[in-house]
């Protein structure tokens, strides 16, 4: 079984690229490994609604390569929104094969995006292929494209645990967030401090405070 999935990134799209960790040695703790757990993400995330999900998982088990090739575009979805979005983090343009391959699922998803009558107004609708399997790419792709004009881009961070790279939105007091979640990254971070800490007291001298 995967890992459970984790929702600290304040938009699903953050928390879609922090399905694995982005470790420089490559990627650990892969959360999406069939498509079925793709799935599972997006009824979790809430970016399609449960009857669709049901649909999508009877079609992927009647065309299991389909779902496969659907599978690995979502990854490299995946990979290209973390590149954008890590490059905004830190104040720099995102890479032209980043973009591209976001657009190519973006142009996917526009001809077939609509609107619906809810409860409360109006939402969202993707028109004309509801059984389509690329469809959980498609809400991805296109909230990706808002977040990346959106006022809260500026307050975009990167977990500033090099082994982590998740992304979130730091809606902290101040702006402070530096940790994809204290008590996992930050704690280690505290923990290497102290022990570094240590390592350099005189001997016979107990470890400065962390």
């Amino acid at each position: 079984m995967p890992p459970p999935f984790e929702w600290v990134g304040n938009h699903p799209v953050l928390d879609f690229t922090n399905t694995v960790s982005w470790r420089h040695a490559g990627l650990a703790n892969e959360r999406l490994l069939t498509y079925p757990d793709l799935l599972r993400w997006s009824r979790e995330a809430g970016t399609l609604p449960a009857a669709a999900v049901a649909r999508l998982a009877r079609r992927a088990a009647a065309h299991p390569g389909q779902a496969q090739r659907v599978l690995d575009a979502a990854l490299e979805l995946r990979a290209a929104l973390q590149g954008t979005f890590s490059a905004m983090a830190r104040g720099k343009p995102a890479a032209a094969p980043d973009l591209a391959a976001i657009n190519r699922i973006l142009a996917e998803a526009l001809p077939r995006l609509g609107l619906k009558p809810t409860g409360r107004g109006v939402g969202l609708d993707w028109k004309q292929a509801p059984d389509d399997l690329s469809s959980p790419l498609w809400a991805v792709a296109w909230l990706a494209a808002r977040l990346a004009m959106a006022d809260d881009v500026p307050r975009m961070g990167r977990c500033a645990n090099d082994e982590c790279g998740w992304l979130f939105l730091d809606t902290s007091r101040g702006g402070r967030r530096k940790w994809c979640v204290m008590d996992d990254c930050g704690n280690r971070a505290k923990v290497r401090r102290h022990r570094r800490r240590a390592r350099t007291c005189e001997p016979g001298e107990g470890p400065r405070a962390a």
